[in-house]
């Protein structure tokens, strides 16, 4: 999501989660400021998601073919796919 206003930092905070929701409210408080926030996500069951969104972050789901038994073998793949979703120059 695109929060941009005049005290906003021009710049996008990237999130890898899954089941999260213990801490992510935490951390994306943390990082408010910034104008755009992405969670990436892969395949949380908890209140993960619905954490990310009322926060206000854009939400998208890891690629199935960064992923081997749930978990990420691919980093570099995950993070391109927040970068190629991210509205700003600095990540």
């Amino acid at each position: 999501m695109n929060r941009m206003n005049r005290d906003s930092i021009p710049a996008t905070v990237t999130v890898l989660t899954k089941n999260s929701g213990k801490t992510l409210a935490r951390a994306l408080e943390s990082v408010r400021e910034f104008d755009q926030i992405i969670v990436c996500d892969g395949g949380s069951t908890d209140d993960t998601l619905s954490i990310a969104r009322a926060a206000g972050a854009l939400v998208i789901t890891q690629d199935s073919k960064f992923l081997q038994d749930g978990k990420i073998f691919d980093y570099g793949g995950v993070r391109n796919q927040t970068l190629d979703a991210a509205q700003h120059n600095w990540i």
